[in-house]
């Protein structure tokens, strides 16, 4: 009878202590610090000691405000309503990369408004109105990291589910360079399209349409990039459209040893014929033991034979 008595008042302890840790979790007010390691976005280093809303860390997990400027610069969509919460995501690119075309992109913009502590801590309180990431909605009370509200901003926990699956931000961290935020980052170079002794030509997007340009970039990396003009950005491809058809002309020549089905060159066993194969070297000089020339150029092999074959 004790016994009984004694589990069904372990029993109710326990529920009455879920119940008020749910409750703590869905309105409480609870203790963050001011992140103090170096924080970037998109290389920009974030003054936290000085702006209005820093980085602030929970339970050993770093939170990102969700103001204006932190939104711009990470291009993620935010949306609130009284009916429907806060609503987080990210609309289709206007490019392949990003938003808005890297090169005429704002800087972050970092205005020294407060002075905040490093040494001690500050009252937040988790957010209690109904949060969705990118259309699924999340119990707020339920998650280990939940969103916060500091200073009548919300703030994101940067957890890998949340920053990384949901809203493909890459996350990197160090003890020495601290924590770097990459979000939202348009590509400006694509390709190297050329070289010669002093620099790298790249094709590269300046401006808005998809325009392409040429980057000219010093091999010693000791000066700036520069574009090049119109001309002289068409003579570079002229000059990589020559070396492309002088090295596609310029193939060789190799020897294939055929034993029965199988090739080899060298002494390098290459494989069997397939039997697509043996149809396209029925020729009398592709005999069943011997020797056969296959020459090369521009990457096809004459005659057919598979490109794996060539050498």
């Amino acid at each position: 009878m004790l016994k009984r008595i004694f589990l069904t008042w372990l029993s109710a302890l326990l529920m009455l202590s879920m119940l008020t840790s749910t409750a703590k979790a869905e309105g409480d007010t609870v203790q963050v610090r001011i992140a103090g390691f170096p924080v970037k976005v998109n290389g920009q280093i974030v003054n936290n000691t000085q702006v209005a809303y820093p980085f602030v860390v929970y339970k050993d997990i770093t939170y990102v405000p969700l103001n204006w400027g932190l939104i711009q610069e990470l291009e993620l969509d935010v949306d609130w309503s009284e009916e429907e919460g806060l609503k987080v995501y990210r609309t289709c690119c206007a490019t392949s990369y990003g938003k808005y075309p890297a090169l005429e992109k704002s800087r972050l913009t970092q205005n020294p408004a407060t002075t905040n502590s490093l040494t001690r801590s500050y009252s937040a309180k988790v957010a209690s109105y109904p949060i969705q990431i990118w259309g699924h909605q999340i119990d707020n009370g339920q998650e280990p990291y939940p969103f916060l509200e500091f200073r009548n901003v919300t703030y994101m926990p940067l957890t890998w589910k949340f920053a990384h699956m949901a809203l493909m931000m890459d996350l990197q961290w160090s003890s020495e360079e601290g924590l770097a935020i990459w979000s939202g980052q348009d590509a400006v170079m694509r390709q190297i399209v050329y070289d010669d002794a002093e620099a790298l030509y790249i094709d590269a997007h300046r401006g808005t349409g998809g325009m392409l340009a040429v980057l000219k970039v010093d091999k010693t990396f000791q000066t700036h990039p520069v574009w090049l003009d119109p001309p002289q950005a068409d003579a570079i491809r002229e000059k990589a459209k020559q070396a492309a058809e002088t090295q596609a002309s310029e193939g060789k020549s190799v020897v294939i040893q055929r034993d029965g089905d199988n090739l080899s060159y060298a002494g390098l066993p290459l494989g069997p014929v397939h039997d697509d194969d043996k149809i396209n070297m029925a020729e009398p000089r592709f005999k069943s033991r011997g020797r056969c020339t296959i020459s090369t150029v521009g990457g096809s092999c004459l005659p057919y034979i598979p490109i794996s074959l060539c050498l």
